[in-house]
C-alpha cells in the first residue's frame, strides 16, 4: 500500500475547464513555493496529485484516500479554491458534527450529511457543483443512497474522501473500501 493520498474516481461527469485546471494546477505549485519559504511543510507528491485529481476529473464520483495526518484538509482547501475560481459551487459534508466543523477550512457553509439529506436550500447550494464528503468510510447504506439520489436531483459531483484504516458504520456498508477495490486507479 502506497503512504499519502491516493485518488481514483468513477463514472463519466463535466470537470473544470482546462484554463481554470492549469491556473489551480499553477496554485498547487505557488502554495507549495510559499510554504517553502516561510519553513512549514509543503505539498507532498500525494497531496499535489489529489489536487490536480480533484480539479481535472471528469467522473461523478471521486475518492481520496489518506491516513490521518497526511495534509487531505490542506488538499482539498486548495481545490475549493480552484473549484470556487472555476464558477463551481462547493459545499462540504461529513457524518459528524465534529468532521462538519473540521471542514470550515474547505467551506465556511460546511454541515453534517444529516443535515445535508433534509436541507434543500443546503441541496440547492450545491446543484451543478462538486460536494466534498469527508469521512466518508462512515457512511451507512440508507445514508450513501440518500446522498447520490440528492447527488443526482442536483447534479452534482461527489469528493469521497477518507480513510480506509478508520472504522466504518457497518460491516455491510464499506462504500469507500468497495468504490475503492472496485474502480481503483493503479499507477
Amino acid at each position: 500500500m502506497r503512504a499519502g493520498l491516493e485518488p481514483a474516481s468513477h463514472h463519466d461527469n463535466n470537470g473544470i475547464e482546462p484554463s481554470l485546471q492549469a491556473h489551480c494546477l499553477g496554485r498547487v505549485t505557488t502554495h507549495a513555493a510559499a510554504n517553502s519559504r516561510s519553513n512549514t511543510a509543503t505539498l507532498t507528491a500525494g497531496q499535489s496529485r489529489a489536487v490536480k485529481h480533484i480539479l481535472t476529473s471528469k467522473d461523478r464520483v471521486t475518492l481520496i484516500r489518506g491516513a490521518a495526518g497526511v495534509g487531505k484538509t490542506t488538499s482539498l482547501q486548495i481545490a475549493a479554491e480552484g473549484i470556487r475560481s472555476a464558477g463551481l459551487s462547493l459545499r462540504a459534508i461529513a457524518p459528524t458534527s465534529k468532521a462538519a466543523e473540521e471542514l470550515r477550512a474547505v467551506d465556511p457553509h460546511s454541515g453534517t450529511l444529516a443535515r445535508f439529506l433534509i436541507d434543500q436550500k443546503m441541496q440547492e447550494s450545491a446543484r451543478d457543483g462538486v460536494v466534498i464528503v469527508d469521512e466518508a468510510s462512515l457512511l451507512g447504506t440508507r445514508q450513501a443512497s440518500e446522498l447520490f439520489g440528492v447527488l443526482e436531483k442536483i447534479n452534482a459531483r461527489a469528493v469521497l474522501v477518507g480513510d480506509v484504516k478508520q472504522h466504518t458504520a457497518d460491516r455491510f456498508s464499506d462504500h469507500f473500501s468497495g468504490v475503492r477495490r472496485r474502480y481503483w486507479a493503479r499507477s
